[in-house]
């Protein structure tokens, strides 16, 4: 457990809702390092400490100690989803992570958690690009996006215009930031061994 920032102040949540059209299957359940992407993710948020995990899906996606969440909203993306787990999470702050995500370095979600002071702290990289799918929210969050939600958006960038977003740089590998939305996608991240 990483002691550098205050674990107990941070829910984790993996994004795990989505239809995966391109992917042609559930990405959640595909197999990845003798598990699947969700349980490997749901892991990596154990290894940081955090025992408040949320997963937004369906509940047949449900592990042990972890809670799912559907998204009230539907058909809005990870922005229903992310939604949802925020208004259900009894932290203040909650770490972020798409599914799909699996190769990104634990000690950039550490650094996300220990550099994060209210609003957003997102990912940035590549010159200025931002990934707002591996990141912290505040939990209060949940009602500004539940009005733009029922106001027609459907993207979290949204959010820049209305709360503080910190960006956190990263500098390593661009690969370990890539999701996994095709076949090959995912044939080359389970592949991977960075």
């Amino acid at each position: 457990m990483y002691t550098s920032f205050d674990h107990e102040a941070f829910a984790g949540i993996v994004l795990a809702g989505g239809n995966s059209s391109r992917m042609g299957r559930r990405k959640a359940l595909l197999p990845f390092r003798g598990t699947t992407l969700l349980a490997w993710q749901v892991q990596k948020l154990r290894q940081l400490g955090l025992d408040e995990i949320l997963i937004s899906g369906p509940h047949d996606l449900s592990l042990p100690g972890t809670t799912c969440v559907e998204d009230i909203y539907s058909g809005c993306g990870p922005l229903g989803g992310l939604q949802a787990c925020l208004a259900a999470a009894s932290r203040p702050y909650c770490l972020v992570l798409a599914v799909d995500t699996p190769l990104v370095p634990l000690d950039l979600l550490v650094r996300l958690c220990e550099e994060h002071d209210g609003g957003v702290t997102v990912v940035e990289h590549d010159h200025g690009k931002l990934e707002p799918l591996i990141a912290v929210y505040d939990r209060a969050l949940a009602a500004i996006i539940e009005r733009r939600i029922v106001g027609g958006a459907a993207s979290i960038r949204f959010l820049q215009e209305e709360v503080p977003w910190k960006h956190v740089p990263y500098r390593g590998p661009e690969a370990l930031l890539d999701n996994c939305n095709t076949p090959e996608d995912y044939r080359r991240m389970h592949d991977e061994r960075m």
